[in-house]
């Protein structure tokens, strides 16, 4: 066996152990956001024009690209329309009145 070649494995396995430690301690921090709590408020926009938009499949997304459609009651009284929800909720839970087949 090579002597040399010996010496120089485990330095390069040091060097390649810190190399990926400090890259892993690099990466931010993963951001979390609660969303949990009873301010939202849930309401099925029945008149909203969908059947004209697109399907994007998750590859072809461009955020830039994609229209955004107002909610029919208009922005202002977005907070005031539908029922209190705590997350996570069930749109039918909330909307179907025990009606199993309800759309």
């Amino acid at each position: 066996m090579n002597i040399r070649k010996m010496k120089k494995t485990p330095i390069f396995l040091l060097l390649l152990f810190l190399f990926c430690a400090f890259g892993l301690m690099s990466q931010p921090a993963r951001q979390e956001l609660n969303l949990s709590g009873q301010s939202w408020r849930v309401w099925p926009d029945e008149t909203a024009p969908w059947k004209e938009d697109t399907l994007y499949l998750p590859d072809e997304v461009d955020l830039q690209q994609i229209k955004v459609n107002s909610p029919t009651c208009g922005w202002k009284s977005l907070y005031q329309t539908g029922k209190t929800a705590s997350l996570p909720v069930c749109v039918e839970e909330l909307f179907s009145n025990g009606k199993p087949n309800w759309t």
